[in-house]
């Protein structure tokens, strides 16, 4: 009975557009946790890190493993162009293999400050890992889906290319080629 509950809350909350925080802590047993997840990856473009921790589009913070902040997100764009944040440059671009498939790897320089705010203590340019792959849109030969594995540098750089590659082998995007 109390598996039906959760399976049905979990239900609700995808369903309802909720965000859920990362690593949150819960008083529901491991085998309903293990339901959660399962009944999750049905619905969600989700992703686990090695030690654990749960990568959920749409939740409002991004979960920290060793030296990334990682948040998985959705946009459309055309065919053949990926559009990345505002004030920002490719540094550069590599095709990589993950779960079977293509997808591309870029590392990103982004400018986390304005022209207002750049002489500011604080003001820096952030280093982020895009990680995505593109779908087609059914009836919609003009735009694709793009999902993105993102994982903005907070630690050692060298390292956190790995960590986003880690990560990605238990990432499934939602559309995923079954």
């Amino acid at each position: 009975m109390r598996k039906t509950a959760v399976c049905i809350f979990c239900f609700s909350i995808i369903l309802s557009g909720c965000h859920i925080k990362p690593n949150e802590t819960s008083s529901v047993g491991k085998a309903d946790i293990q339901a959660e997840i399962k009944i999750s990856s049905t619905f969600q473009n989700i992703a686990k890190t090695p030690d654990g921790k749960m990568v959920i589009e749409g939740q409002q913070e991004p979960t920290t493993y060793k030296d990334i902040d990682i948040t998985i997100n959705q946009q459309m764009d055309v065919p053949g162009h990926i559009s990345y944040p505002n004030h920002s440059s490719v540094i550069y671009q590599e095709e990589v293999n993950i779960t079977g498939e293509k997808a591309t790897l870029l590392k990103i320089s982004h400018d986390n400050f304005t022209a207002v705010t750049e002489k500011e203590k604080g003001a820096r340019t952030d280093i982020i890992y895009w990680l995505y792959v593109t779908r087609p849109i059914p009836n919609d030969s003009n735009n694709v889906n793009t999902y993105i594995l993102s994982a903005t540098v907070i630690g050692n750089d060298a390292d956190a290319k790995n960590e986003i590659l880690d990560v990605a082998k238990t990432w499934n995007p939602k559309g995923a080629l079954e």
